[in-house]
């Protein structure tokens, strides 16, 4: 970070990805789905150790990748978005646009890290839509909204953890 070097990120992301394949038994095991507040699910401290926890008594939990909590955003807007036809067509050029770049970036990354056989590549958010379309509204779009039953589905995950604060009531709603 301190030299500026994103393609120094690149070689470590291979790097990781060939010590774990080195270290990694194969050995297929239970997976569970890890849903819940974002805090929560990615920290040891928000969720008491739960995924560590899961890990010792055999099972893989499966986080959603944490990009995806971000380029959902790029599938919400057409649901949200109404209105004037020109504004519409200026924030779908804006916004196609970025999400070139940023799934650009998604997969130079992934040539890095596919070879590990346990990688979940990021989908497509708006194939993930029409899929989560078929589940829930994709008006969904508080807590974590459509994106987590598109993600499971897609991953043949059908054991669900939600690990939520306990004031947050969209995610007690949404995640059950």
């Amino acid at each position: 970070m301190e030299r500026n070097d994103a393609n120094r990120l690149y070689e470590l992301a291979e790097m990781a990805a060939n010590e774990f394949l080195a270290i990694n038994s194969r050995k297929r095991v239970k997976r569970i789905g890890i849903v819940g507040k974002i805090y929560v699910k990615y920290n040891d401290v928000g969720h008491k150790n739960v995924v560590n926890w899961l890990v010792e008594q055999g099972v893989e939990p499966v986080l959603p990748p944490i990009t995806k909590f971000f380029i959902n955003s790029f599938a919400y807007w057409e649901v949200r978005v109404q209105g004037d036809a020109k504004v519409r067509t200026v924030i779908k050029f804006l916004i196609e646009f970025a999400e070139r770049i940023v799934y650009k970036l998604i997969r130079k990354m992934e040539s890095k890290i596919a070879h590990y056989p346990y990688y979940i590549p990021i989908s497509d958010v708006h194939e993930d839509a029409k899929h989560a379309s078929e589940i829930i509204n994709l008006n969904a779009q508080f807590g974590e909204g459509w994106g987590i039953p598109a993600e499971f589905a897609r991953n043949e995950i059908n054991n669900v953890i939600s690990l939520q604060a306990f004031g947050c009531i969209v995610n007690h709603i949404i995640s059950k």
